[in-house]
């Protein structure tokens, strides 16, 4: 057959550009081992590994350790390009059915899915959209893994000079991947301020990631102190956390791409952990404390400096004396195998030097973390040897253990007198708390931060006040019209607490919803099990349990500011008592945990107090 000379060439270009298509379009292989993927909810569960059949993609599954029941939807699917892949058996499971393992929690199923397409680089796994669903974002179908590189590029000589001023913070996070058509991914960035100090849980910060795989966090900060990541758990409803700590500055904008695969722990359990191999949980970081990311690459394991690890601190000591003879000496073993490693960078150094120095401090003020469950007696003459360390510093903050070993015992041995560092969050500390509590300062309180030569102190109070101002507008806008005339519409309401004495405190409450039904939910802002329970409850409110009310009871370990924001999307009557009148409450009721159930009958009887969510109290609701 002849061919037109004009379409010859077009026909040709078309050859060609097919031929070069086909080199481009690399099939996947048709097993992939322990495949890489950008993102995973449960840290429960791994995949061993992906096979691809002309019949079937069969995704091998394993689950390690589980605190609890889980189970695997019928509903599961593949994900890729817009196009679903349904879930076609399963085995070794039964899928809907709860499941466990065995007695270590361990167990291995397989997952049978339609056959996908050979061109496909990458898929993800959905049980559904559900925030509790099981997920894998972007599993890699090519085998590859990419090589590791240090998080900072540079090692700087030395430690930079640790601010001790306030400003606003900005994170940008990056998953460096997209998430165009899947589930958006909560986080929370958490951290342990030195001041206002919390007796309970940490600060924290709320994101979703966007499309892009981005999201950007801003939070006011006193001082440098240790942060964390923590993302959706898919086997419980509560976040997890992974990664390592990061240390941002005051004021400063930090950029990180993170790895919320997790990619250690898998390689871990299958045992595979290579220090070379394994990417770092930051691949790319920002900031001015990024090069302390890279201290470990310098170690040939975790704990190589660690005091804490010592076997010879779990003897058995006569006195709190015997005990800190050793940990000297430990201590000091510790510090010279430091400083006299030449291989190690100062900056690594000084860096291995303050986190010795917490650890001594945590063996002392926590010793039964070493020891065992026996605590030892320590007088104020062994503490003092706490204060030869020079933890007078604050580069005290680089320190996982920070919020256990702030206590009076180390400040007295630390700072005496009330000087340096340590001396001023002894005695401004306090008063930030006592402030945040919504308490007034005497002047002469006030009079302390002026004369402190850290300005982040004065900039937390003044911070505060500024928050306390803004908290009490809103909360003055959530005023149940019963103790407001006018107020503006929303979910939650709050409601003024009674005038009486503590322990009539929960029964005059109570009159309020006489001839009701009634849940009182004892919860806080940083009770993560509170807040799932919370989450489950509010769609059942409307339909199942549109006549009941529902009483959330919270205290001033929860900070009012957080409080105010989150009641609003919380359906119900909300009260915020002093931390002594629910003390007295909890007491009566025989609880001291978070959260706490009580339900009252239409005739005002009482169940019986019930600590954790539970499906049984949601069947007393009846009464």
């Amino acid at each position: 057959m002849k061919i037109n000379s004009f379409i010859q060439p077009c026909l040709v270009v078309l050859a060609l550009a097919a031929v070069l298509s086909g080199a481009c379009s690399k099939e996947h292989p048709p097993v992939v081992e322990l495949p890489r993927y950008d993102y995973r909810n449960a840290t429960s569960l791994e995949i061993e590994k992906i096979e691809m059949r002309d019949s079937a993609t069969v995704f091998y599954f394993k689950a390690f350790e589980l605190m609890s029941n889980i189970r695997i939807s019928p509903d599961s699917y593949l994900f890729a390009g817009g196009e679903k892949y349904d879930l076609i058996s399963a085995k070794g499971i039964t899928l809907g059915e709860w499941f466990r393992g065995d007695r270590k929690g361990n167990a291995s199923f397989e997952l049978f899915f339609e056959p996908i397409p050979s061109k496909l680089k990458e898929i993800s796994f959905l049980e559904g959209e559900a925030p509790g669903d099981f997920k894998f974002y972007n599993i890699d179908l090519t085998g590859e893994r990419p090589a590791k590189t240090k998080v900072s590029g540079k090692m700087p000589a030395h430690i930079p000079e640790l601010s001790t001023d306030s400003g606003l913070t900005t994170v940008e996070v990056d998953l460096g991947c997209s998430l165009k058509g899947l589930p958006p991914i909560s986080f929370r960035l958490m951290n342990s301020p030195l001041i206002p100090p919390r007796k309970k849980g940490n600060f924290s910060v709320d994101g979703t990631i966007d499309d892009s795989g981005k999201a950007v966090l801003r939070f006011y900060q006193n001082g440098v102190y240790p942060s964390f990541l923590m993302f959706d758990n898919g086997n419980s409803g509560v976040m997890y956390a992974i990664g390592n700590d990061f240390y941002t500055s005051p004021g400063e904008t930090v950029r990180m791409t993170v790895d919320a695969g997790y990619r250690y722990l898998t390689e871990e359990r299958f045992g595979l952990k290579n220090g070379k191999k394994a990417l770092p949980f930051y691949p790319k970081y920002e900031g001015t404390y990024s090069a302390l990311l890279d201290c470990g690459d310098y170690l040939s394991s975790p704990g190589e400096y660690n005091l804490l690890t010592d076997s010879r601190l779990s003897s058995d000591f006569p006195d709190g004396a015997s005990y800190v003879k050793l940990l000297s000496t430990i201590y000091k073993e510790r510090s010279e195998a430091i400083s006299g490693n030449p291989s190690l960078p100062d900056f690594v150094k000084e860096y291995l030097q303050a986190q010795l120095k917490g650890q001594a401090a945590v063996a002392m003020m926590f010793d039964q973390i070493v020891r065992g469950p026996e605590p030892l007696d320590f007088r104020d003459e062994d503490y003092a040897w706490l204060g030869t360390i020079g933890l007078n510093d604050p580069k005290i903050v680089f320190n996982p253990y920070l919020s256990l070993i702030l206590k009076p015992a180390l400040f007295k041995a630390v700072a005496p007198d009330g000087e340096g560092f340590v001396g001023a969050l002894s005695s401004l500390g306090p008063l930030t708390a006592k402030a945040h509590a919504g308490e007034a300062l005497t002047p002469e309180e006030l009079a302390l931060f002026d004369k402190c030569e850290y300005p982040m102190f004065k900039k937390c109070l003044e911070r505060i006040a500024v928050e306390a101002a803004e908290a009490k507008e809103k909360e003055d806008n959530l005023l149940d019209p019963a103790d407001k005339a006018e107020v503006k519409v929303a979910v939650g309401k709050v409601r003024s607490v009674p005038e009486a004495a503590p322990e009539k405190l929960l029964d005059t409450i109570l009159e309020r919803y006489k001839g009701k039904a009634v849940l009182v939910d004892f919860w806080a802002t940083w009770c993560e099990p509170c807040k799932a329970a919370i989450k489950q409850m509010e769609p059942l409110k409307e339909n199942r349990f549109k006549d009941v009310s529902f009483v959330y009871v919270t205290s001033s370990t929860s900070p009012k500011e957080e409080w105010v924001n989150m009641i609003p999307s919380i359906a119900g009557d909300h009260y915020y008592l002093t931390e002594k009148q629910l003390n007295v409450i909890y007491k009566q009721l025989g609880t001291n945990a978070f959260p706490s159930y009580l339900v009252v009958g239409k005739d005002g009887s009482r169940s019986k107090t019930f600590i954790g969510f539970e499906e049984g109290m949601l069947n007393s609701l009846s009464l």
